[in-house]
């Protein structure tokens, strides 16, 4: 993993995080069972342009699209 990528996702997770959760209320389930490192697919249904960066702010881990 490249320092760039190391410091653009929490400080883009954290301002967009923040500008999200004030647009929306938010709950999410089951994110306990999202595993912090190692290979996964997430998926979600995309209801809503507020999506992408709903699922970005409520993932406890990094995120690649």
């Amino acid at each position: 993993m490249k320092a760039v990528d190391l410091v653009y996702w929490p400080v883009g997770k954290g301002v967009l995080g923040s500008m999200t959760r004030l647009a929306t209320s938010i709950r999410a389930y089951g994110t306990e069972r999202i595993p912090r490192a190692g290979g996964a697919v997430l998926a979600m249904n995309h209801f809503n342009f507020i999506d992408v960066p709903v699922f970005g702010t409520i993932c406890p881990r990094r995120l690649v699209y």
